[in-house]
C-alpha cells in the first residue's frame, strides 16, 4: 500500500490553533462523507502527526477540548500515524521525511504571537519544505481550499509505502530503516529509545571500550572543512575503530577523499537536510560522539538545523558533544585512544 504523506503538528500551547485544527479535520470529515465512496480523496493520504498534537485530535491529553468526534476518529485512525511528541524528535522526523523526499505536505497550525513557530526545530523544519519543495498550509481556509482544488492531483505525487520507514544509516547496505509499530489508538506509531540514564553512561566510560559499536558524527562549516580533514588524518588510527562514521554530504566527501577510512556514511550536505540526519539518528540513540567543528566568525544559512543537532544532544544524556577543534582532540588523546589500548 502507498499513499502521499501529510505531516501535521499544531502549537501545544494556543487555544485558538488547536480549535482551528479540530474543526479542519471535522470539516474535511463531512466534505469526504458528502462524497461517494469511490470519489473520497483523503484516503489516498497518509497523516503522520507529532505526538502531542495527536494526543489532543484523539482525546487523550488532560483537557479533552480538542478531541474529535467519534465518526471522525474512526475515519482518520486507518489513514494515521503517531510520531514521538515534538519535545522527544516528532518535528525532527517530520524534517528528516522532507530532506528525504517521502514527505510533500505540512499543515503546521502555528501563532506568531507565541514563542513556539521560533522554535529550531520548527524553523528548520520550514527552510526545508522551501529547499525540497513541499507545500506548507499554515490554516484551515488553506487546507481546505487545497482539499477542493488541489488534492485530487496532490495525491498522485512521491507515493510512499505505508506503514511509514523513517531512513537511517547504516554500514552494510547504506541505510536501515525504523519501522512504524502497531498502537492501539490509530493504525501506526513511531516510536524512540527512551535516553540513556547518567549512571549507565558513567559506567560505559570506564575502561576499554568496544568502539566497532559506537558511531562517531563529524560535521563542519564550511571554513573549517580543512581542518576537519586534518583532524580525520592525525587521528584516523582511532576513527577507523568506530562502527560507523556519519558526516554531512560535503565533509564526508572530503574526508573519503584524503584517508582511507572506509566506514564513512555521508549524509546529504547541511543546508540540504544533512544536519538533520544525523540529528535524527541521535535521537534513535545511533550515535555516541558528535564532533562538529563551528565557524564563529561567519553566518550560516541553516544555523536552525545546526541548533537542533545541539538539542538532540541535549537530549540524550549519551551522547559525547565536542563543539570545536581544541576539545575533539583533547577528547581523543585523553578519551578515545584510552578505549582501544
Amino acid at each position: 500500500m502507498e499513499k502521499t504523506l501529510i505531516g501535521v503538528f499544531a502549537a501545544h500551547d494556543w487555544e485558538s490553533m488547536n480549535t482551528g485544527l479540530k474543526n479542519c479535520f471535522e470539516e474535511l470529515y463531512e466534505l469526504e462523507m458528502g462524497r461517494p465512496n469511490n470519489d473520497r480523496i483523503l484516503n489516498k493520504f497518509h497523516f503522520l502527526f507529532t505526538g502531542g498534537t495527536f494526543k489532543r485530535l484523539w482525546g487523550l491529553d488532560e483537557t479533552g477540548a480538542y478531541e474529535l468526534s467519534e465518526n471522525a476518529k474512526k475515519f482518520f485512525i486507518p489513514i494515521s500515524t503517531k510520531l514521538p511528541s515534538h519535545r522527544d524528535g516528532g518535528t525532527i522526523i517530520l524534517s528528516n521525511l522532507i530532506s528525504k523526499r517521502k514527505c510533500t505536505i505540512i499543515w503546521s497550525f502555528l501563532t506568531p504571537l507565541s514563542a513556539h513557530w521560533l522554535n529550531p526545530e520548527n524553523l528548520a523544519l520550514a527552510r526545508l519544505c522551501d529547499v525540497w519543495r513541499a507545500k506548507r498550509l499554515l490554516n484551515a481556509g488553506s487546507i481546505i481550499s487545497w482539499y477542493t482544488n488541489e488534492a485530487k492531483e496532490d495525491s498522485k505525487r512521491r507515493k510512499i509505502k505505508i506503514p511509514i520507514e523513517v531512513p537511517l544509516k547504516n554500514i552494510e547496505n547504506d541505510e536501515e530503516k525504523v519501522e512504524a509499530k502497531n498502537f492501539k489508538h490509530c493504525q501506526y506509531e513511531i516510536t524512540v529509545p527512551k535516553p540513556y540514564k547518567l549512571k549507565k553512561i558513567i559506567e560505559r566510560g570506564k575502561g576499554k571500550q568496544n568502539l566497532d559499536k559506537k558511531t562517531v558524527a563529524l560535521i563542519a562549516h564550511n571554513e573549517m572543512k580543512p581542518r576537519m580533514v586534518e583532524f580525520a588524518i592525525d587521528y584516523q588510527e582511532i576513527l577507523e575503530k568506530f562502527g560507523r562514521i556519519i558526516t554531512t554530504g560535503t565533509t564526508g566527501k572530503l574526508i573519503i577523499e584524503k584517508t582511507n577510512l572506509n566506514n564513512i556514511l555521508p549524509c546529504l550536505s547541511g543546508p540540504f537536510g544533512g544536519d538533520i540526519e544525523i540529528a535524527t539518528e541521535i535521537i534513535f540513540g545511533r550515535c555516541e560522539v558528535v564532533i562538529f567543528f563551528i565557524d564563529p566568525l561567519n553566518p550560516h544559512p541553516h544555523i536552525d538545523d545546526i541548533r537542533v543537532v545541539f538539542g538532540a544532544c541535549m537530549w540524550r544524556e549519551g551522547v559525547q558533544m565536542l563543539a570545536n577543534e581544541k576539545h575533539a582532540r583533547d577528547w581523543m588523546e585523553r578519551v578515545a585512544l584510552g578505549w582501544i589500548t
